[in-house]
């Protein structure tokens, strides 16, 4: 794995935030699924919307959490945008996670980080 490195800055991977998040959702026993990821990610496309979030969980309560994995500069590819904006409408908890801190805020504030619906109730 690459590590992009400026200046004594380290910058993690989306794989590396995952798996970190992953790693937080373990330590809170919430029931989870990377649905899209890793080295195989084009096979499991085929099997997943194309633009569904890289982690779905399900909290306390029965609430749907999904999250969006993206590096601090990531940005959404085609369609994901939208699809959150759509989780969001239908009473998910929505975040765009550019690092674990921004998956204990959202989880904690148990609050939508980034996409707003698009459609009005």
């Amino acid at each position: 794995m690459k590590r992009k490195v400026f200046g004594p800055l380290y910058v993690k991977s989306e794989r590396e935030i995952q798996l970190d998040i992953v790693a937080y959702l373990k330590t809170l026993n919430i029931q989870h699924t990377i649905t899209d990821s890793g080295v195989n990610a084009r096979l499991r496309r085929r099997k997943m919307r194309k633009s569904w979030p890289d982690i779905t969980a399900l909290l306390p309560g029965g609430r749907m959490w999904c999250i969006e994995v993206k590096t601090p500069k990531g940005k959404y590819q085609e369609g994901q945008e939208d699809q959150l904006k759509d989780l969001t409408y239908c009473g998910a908890m929505v975040t765009v996670a550019r690092s674990l801190q921004d998956a204990i805020d959202a989880y904690e504030g148990r609050q939508n980080h980034e996409p707003q619906p698009r459609r009005s109730p």
